[in-house]
């Protein structure tokens, strides 16, 4: 089964986020082997076909929770197109006779008409109203309700001006560059892989806790760790040290994310006196451990919750670095346990 399961539409969304629009499908595990039979055409306002895509041309990322693929696909669709604007889409399973399992156009005064051509040929496409919502969503039954958008949510990641330690000493995160040499913990001296970076303000930023950062504050973590003030993700890992970890663990150190830190620790709180963040990734050859503010933290380790993560184009990059993780497979686990929040506060406490 596959179906359109969101259509991000609106201008302000996509200039306040960066992330362009488009409309994504969800295909079921069992219908993944069937890619090519699926295509999204797009239709321009005299019902003649503007565009093909086919998802078998595109990567998906599988959602974490659901265990189907989803695909996100560069499409535009606007109320009232202009020549060479897309006012409508429609998907079709050429695997079942050329099945048209929807046609939708936003409802504006310049409708697309009756399709003249392709699979949705002779039939009109069902409007659709536009809401309070960030995008158009569905479920698999085609009913339709407004909600945030899903590209590029919880980010895991590093915020700007972050000082990351490389055997020259301690740099800021957006001074690094591809091929740059960082301090890691057990692995020497590495080399930047991919570097990606996102800017989040406005609407986008001020509606969504999810994207605010925790703020660590200089010493928080003990040790006199970090050195300085430390912004990081919600769901970024910190490397953590107690003398109860080993006791009750078996290990001499843990990953903890921010926002577990941020629920037992009274110098850790999420920072929501910001207007806009700046995140960074940084991807190596392995899951690896580096210095930010002194402190030991993660790289990006591309599991399927941060693939999901990222945007479009940084999904492809990290993709054609790595060609292994488009067909699923994974990279080494990370190094340390993870502890869940009611864990860390047990061991804390």
């Amino acid at each position: 089964m596959a179906f359109v399961s969101e259509i991000h539409y609106r201008d302000d969304v996509a200039t306040s986020s960066g992330v362009p629009h488009y409309v994504e499908v969800a295909v079921s595990p069992d219908d993944l082997g069937r890619l090519p039979q699926f295509e999204l055409i797009a239709y321009a306002a005299d019902g003649s076909i503007a565009q093909t895509f086919s998802l078998s041309d595109y990567a998906g990322v599988v959602d974490p929770v659901t265990g189907w693929t989803i695909f996100q696909l560069p499409v535009r669709l606007v109320a009232d197109p202009a020549p060479g604007q897309i006012g409508g889409i429609a998907f079709v399973d050429f695997g079942q006779d050329q099945v048209l399992k929807s046609f939708y156009a936003l409802e504006g005064s310049n409708m697309p008409a009756t399709a003249t051509e392709g699979p949705a040929a002779g039939y009109f496409p069902i409007p659709l109203f536009s809401g309070s919502g960030e995008t158009i969503q569905f479920d698999a039954y085609g009913n339709q309700s407004d909600g945030p958008m899903t590209q590029g949510a919880a980010p895991i990641c590093l915020t700007q001006g972050t000082l990351i330690e490389t055997p020259d000493g301690a740099r800021p995160i957006e001074t690094l560059h591809v091929g740059d040499l960082v301090t890691t913990w057990d692995n020497g001296d590495q080399p930047i892989r991919m570097i990606h970076s996102r800017r989040i303000s406005g609407a986008e930023y001020a509606g969504d806790r999810r994207l605010w950062p925790i703020r660590i504050s200089s010493g928080a973590l003990g040790f006199g760790l970090p050195e300085r003030d430390l912004w990081v993700s919600p769901q970024h890992k910190m490397l953590y040290c107690h003398i109860r970890i080993p006791l009750m663990f078996g290990e001499d150190a843990v990953f903890v994310q921010a926002k577990s830190l941020a629920a037992s620790f009274d110098r850790v709180h999420v920072d929501s006196s910001r207007t806009s963040v700046t995140y960074f990734h940084l991807v190596f050859d392995r899951h690896e451990v580096i210095f930010a503010e002194g402190a030991a933290t993660e790289s990006l380790h591309p599991g399927p919750e941060a693939i999901a993560g990222l945007i479009a184009d940084a999904r492809e990059e990290l993709y054609s670095i790595f060609p292994q993780l488009r067909m699923g497979e994974a990279r080494d686990p990370a190094d340390f346990l993870t502890l869940r929040s009611w864990e860390l506060r047990t061991a804390v406490a």
